[in-house]
């Protein structure tokens, strides 16, 4: 707005210059035609033009420095959505083997006898104890939990229990 109001202004001094030359041309030189603070303002306001010029231009630069790289973030976006994307079905990918292989260790365990099962779990980290006696059905589960030591028991049970929501039995085997 401002570049404007000095161009209008350097302008109207242009045109005021002219039409005196026009009407009057003697008048002209008789009146010096410009002063010299008509001339120091006609060359600030050339200079103040100029400047403005050079920061437009400048201005336009930035803004498509600025378009360019809003481009680059929103290719790099696309690309870091398109490779969560690749992740989050390659963790899928793995759960379901994980899972597949954990339901297979429970079938396995489900098909022993209780006392070898029991003996197998209470060799297994909790952990995996749990992970294995949680996809066992409870048919199965009960005589593997009667031949487990009892403290085994009592732990493997206390983590289904909280594996499933429920509130635990406390350590002296009261509800806590």
């Amino acid at each position: 707005m401002v570049r404007f109001r000095f161009v209008f202004v350097l302008t109207a001094l242009c045109v005021a210059g002219a039409w005196l030359l026009a009407v009057a041309p003697g008048a002209a030189e008789e009146a010096g035609y410009l002063t010299p603070d008509q001339e120091a303002l006609h060359e600030g306001l050339a200079r103040r033009a100029a400047d403005l010029d050079r920061r437009e231009a400048a201005l336009d630069l930035k803004a498509r420095e600025l378009e360019t790289l809003a481009h680059e973030i929103a290719r790099r976006i696309d690309a870091l959505e398109a490779e969560g994307r690749r992740i989050s079905a390659a963790r899928a990918a793995l759960d379901r083997s994980r899972n597949a292989e954990a339901d297979a260790l429970a079938r396995a365990y489900g098909a022993m006898r209780p006392r070898e099962a029991a003996a197998v779990l209470a060799g297994l980290s909790p952990a995996l104890a749990e992970d294995i006696a949680a996809r066992l059905p409870p048919m199965k589960l009960g005589p593997i939990l009667g031949h487990l030591p009892e403290e085994r028991a009592r732990d493997l049970t206390r983590r289904l229990a909280a594996r499933a929501g429920l509130a635990a039995a406390g350590r002296d085997g009261n509800p806590s």
